[in-house]
Order: structure tokens, then C-alpha cells, then sequence
């Protein structure tokens, strides 16, 4: 039916949590656009703090972070690459690999398909893998550490970076980081597939905004972000 939209839910795990009420992994539903109701309910894929996930544009492959997508193998922290069925939306896991300084909490992938970047909040980092043509991901090529801390004691003691996204024509990745009130921008090699880590420029945001995710508007020209610490939204213009 038309008016039934698949849609995906990244979930953590509460191992304390009793095991009926445990979350199993990544959860695939689908929303009635003319009712609003939330059907179809189910687990699409086992894992374990399957936390974030995200969907190349055309829909051919999902990945996700999390601790383990293999019940019989159990990593600090991993990214996973599932292909999605094109009737179905089933889920088909392709690969995992292991991610550096632990567990992260966001996770993205490039226009090209061809350079995923998994974030982490606790070390303050990201790391960026290559993606092969059929879905799956190769071990991670750069893990870029970000220092400094801001205002706020307790929650800006260091780095705490909090989310990646690409600009809209792929050029730049934009990494937010909540413990230096500061956004990085890293230029994309878009012949090669890699980032220009060397050179970041940074926008600075103001002392205690803790910036968590920003999202560009539609036409392009504008970025708004919202700050975690002090509960308000910036808005830039972009160039």
C-alpha cells in the first residue's frame, strides 16, 4: 500500500533491563501516512546498543552502530553494514568492523557511498571507513581526535564530539562537538574518498552552548544547529 512508509528505530540495550522488555537490536515499522498509526512492528536486526543508524539515499543499504551484530562475537564497538531487500525492507547483515577508542553515538555516510564516518562522544573523535561497491565496510582509514574543553565543568571537560554530517553537494563534513563549543569542517577528496584531516576550520559557537546536531535547510544557504547545554538553536548562514 502506498499510504504504508518503512521507517527503521536504532535502539540501546539495557542488560539489567528484563529480557522481555530488552531491546533486541535495530526495529523496522512502517507509518500510515493517511492514519498516523505506527504499524508492522518488528525486529529486522539482532544487535546489541544498535544506537544510530542511517540509509544511503537510494535505500539499497542500512548501517548501524552498536557493541555486536554477531551473537558470537562481542567488540567494544563496531559499525555494521546491512543490505536492505527492495520489497521487503528486510535486513541482510553484510559485515562489521571494529571501531577505534570504543563505542560511538553517531554515525553517516557520504553522497558517493563510499565513506561512512562513526563519531565518538566519550573520546572525542570520529573515525571514517571506505565502503565497497556491494554494501560492506572496509577497517577504518583515519581516526581524527579532537582537544580542547569549554566553560561548563562537568560536561566540557574535553572534547566530546557529537555528530558528522556532509554538506549538501559532498564537499565538507561537518563534525559537532559538544566539549569545545566548536563545529569542525574537513574537506571530502571526493575522487579518492577520504577527508583532508590536516586542515580543519572551525566555527566557534558560544562559551557553554554544547552544539549536538545541526541540519541544513533545504535551499542550501542556511544551517541551524541546536545546543544541548544551554537549550537554544543557532542559525548560520552557509557559503
Amino acid at each position: 500500500m502506498e499510504n504504508l512508509k518503512p521507517f527503521y528505530i536504532g535502539t540501546y540495550t539495557d542488560a539489567n533491563a528484563p529480557e522481555e522488555q530488552r531491546s533486541q537490536g535495530i526495529y523496522q515499522a512502517k507509518l500510515d501516512t493517511n492514519s498516523g498509526e505506527i504499524v508492522d512492528l518488528r525486529v529486522a536486526a539482532w544487535g546489541v546498543n544498535a544506537g544510530f543508524v542511517v540509509l544511503t539515499k537510494e535505500r539499497r543499504f542500512l548501517y548501524a552502530i552498536g557493541s555486536t551484530f554477531e551473537q558470537a562475537h562481542s567488540q567494544a564497538g563496531v559499525v555494521a553494514a546491512f543490505a536492505i531487500a527492495p520489497d521487503s525492507g528486510d535486513l541482510t547483515f553484510l559485515n562489521q568492523q571494529p571501531t577505534p577508542n570504543g563505542s560511538s553515538c553517531h554515525i553517516n555516510i557520504d553522497a558517493s557511498n563510499r565513506l561512512l564516518v562513526s563519531v565518538n562522544y566519550g573520546r572525542g573523535s570520529f573515525a571514517t571507513y571506505p565502503v565497497v561497491e556491494d554494501g560492506r565496510i572496509e577497517p577504518y582509514s583515519e581516526n581524527v581526535q579532537h582537544s580542547g574543553k569549554g566553560v561548563n565543568p562537568t560536561r566540557q571537560e574535553g572534547p566530546h564530539a557529537h555528530q558528522a554530517i556532509f554538506s549538501p553537494d559532498n564537499r565538507f563534513l561537518f563534525v559537532n562537538d559538544l566539549g569545545i563549543d566548536k563545529i569542525g569542517c574537513y574537506a571530502v577528496e571526493q575522487e579518492f574518498g577520504h577527508l583532508v584531516v590536516e586542515y580543519p576550520t572551525w566555527t566557534k559557537v558560544h562559551d557553554g552552548a554544547g552544539p549536538r546536531h545541526l541540519d541544513f535547510h533545504p535551499n542550501g544557504k542556511y544551517v541551524y544547529l541546536i545546543d544541548e547545554l544551554d537549550a537554544t538553536i543557532t542559525a548560520f548562514g552557509y557559503d
